[in-house]
């Protein structure tokens, strides 16, 4: 009797898979749910940050590279005042010049850095080059060019004064904001800072608020400040002078193993939202991250603004 009711509830359960599950069997899979793009703000901009390192056969490419990068864009005042601190700055018209992408092939095939970066070695020393990030309308955000050092020495010159200054634990950064304009531009704003010491609290006032920060003491070289009002697709790029000299030897020169490396920034614009002339769309088609290809397939008539 107990084998009858067994198989007759074997029975009962097969007959809905025969005759009711082929629609099952036969209904297309579909694909599974993806989590909703996230929108970017109306008045972000997304900045790619790469560090270019530079081994000594690159001198001569760099400088090859400079003959066609646009200088001019900076007041002659202002190139003059960061070419005496060290500091040499472009700006590249959406395409890297060549010797500038055979720097970049010769290091494919990076790996990917813990942040999700990707990383390029040279001579031995792996390091992560691109960064991409988001910059909210004015606020303040930091890309770190040189990590912390135990001591830098910084000579600069100030209305035409020499002054030197020694900073302990310091390490150097770009403070970097972000203004969209109307016309689809954005004006990037860079401001070399060495922040040194321990950290400390200090209280900071903002939108009529204060709140306690802790952060090293800061020294901040506005005299130096670089402003550039850039397109979707052109790159800034940042290096220091031939010889290396002042602030300019402190940010762009590296100390590993008891060797010092060169290295150049690039800063490229990958898009903005924020067009209120012209533009009404929750959509960002973002360009892609510095890369050869990248620059070598867009064109001014590519620009969506």
């Amino acid at each position: 009797m107990s084998h009858l009711i067994t198989r007759w509830f074997l029975f009962a359960a097969l007959v809905p898979l025969v005759f009711g599950g082929c629609s099952l069997l036969n209904e297309p899979s579909k694909e599974p749910s993806r989590l909703p793009k996230q929108k970017l703000a109306s008045d972000t901009v997304v900045l790619e940050i790469a560090r270019l390192p530079l081994s000594g056969q690159d001198d001569d490419a760099l400088a090859e590279a400079w003959e066609v990068i646009d200088e001019q864009f900076l007041a002659v005042d202002a190139r003059r005042n960061l070419e005496e601190n060290g500091f040499r700055v472009g700006l590249i018209d959406f395409h890297l010049p060549s010797s500038i992408r055979h720097i970049f092939d010769r290091e494919e095939g990076g790996s990917q850095g813990l942040n999700g970066e990707t990383a390029m070695r040279v001579d031995g020393e792996e390091l992560p080059v691109v960064n991409s990030r988001r910059f909210p309308r004015g606020k303040r955000g930091e890309y770190i060019v040189v990590n912390t050092r135990p001591l830098v020495t910084v000579l600069h010159k100030r209305d035409g004064v020499l002054r030197g200054n020694a900073y302990h634990d310091a390490e150097c950064k770009f403070v970097i904001r972000a203004f969209p304009q109307n016309d689809g531009r954005v004006e990037v704003e860079i401001v070399p800072e060495i922040q040194h010491g321990q950290p400390r609290q200090h209280f900071a006032g903002t939108e009529g608020m204060f709140k306690m920060e802790t952060h090293k003491q800061r020294e901040s070289m506005e005299q130096l400040t670089i402003r550039a009002k850039m397109t979707p697709g052109q790159t800034l790029i940042l290096a220091g002078t031939e010889p290396l000299k002042g602030p300019g030897q402190a940010f762009f020169e590296r100390q590993r193993d008891g060797t010092s490396r060169r290295h150049a920034i690039l800063i490229r614009l990958a898009g903005s939202q924020f067009d209120d002339l012209f533009q009404e769309t929750d959509s960002f088609d973002k360009k892609d991250a510095v890369s050869p290809e990248s620059t070598e397939l867009e064109s001014p008539s590519d620009n969506p603004f």
